[in-house]
């Protein structure tokens, strides 16, 4: 069990920063997926692991586009 729960907990600690990017500006995850041109689940997915630097890229310039809206 503990395994699983250490595991758990390291999925967890990928992409802090964008996901508290995302929440200190309200963004939702609908919003921004479909800035980015992907599902929902897909961005939830690409938040889980680490992403690779055309991901990364691809999230911040749909931030820096919603925060232009708003």
């Amino acid at each position: 069990m503990k395994k699983l729960e250490r595991s758990w907990k390291m999925a967890m600690s990928f992409n802090e920063d964008i996901k508290g990017e995302i929440k200190a500006l309200g963004i939702k995850h609908y919003e921004l997926a479909y800035a980015i041109g992907i599902y929902r689940g897909t961005l939830t997915e690409w938040l889980r692991v680490p992403l690779t630097d055309e991901r990364r890229e691809r999230i911040r310039n749909a931030i820096q586009e919603l925060k232009k809206r708003t």
